[in-house]
């Protein structure tokens, strides 16, 4: 099987575990929180924000013509 198509078919499952992972800084927001360091400001925007980020890259790994933008 070449390469190419095992990342094909990786990609959807890459797609999943991102949406997943977005999610959990939502549904866990506390736990990411305190692994933020001291010296960053806003912490909670700062999780939100890479959540709703993560989200948005397992989105595109759905899409044939936009995964190039998760590399």
């Amino acid at each position: 099987m070449s390469d190419s198509m095992t990342r094909s078919r990786g990609q959807p499952l890459l797609g999943v575990l991102f949406v997943r992972a977005g999610l959990k800084h939502f549904l866990q927001a506390r736990f990411h929180q305190r692994m933020m360091p001291d010296y960053l400001p806003a912490h909670e925007q700062l999780v939100a924000a890479s959540g709703y980020a993560e989200i948005a890259l397992g989105v595109l790994a759905f899409f044939p013509r936009l995964r190039g933008l998760t590399r």
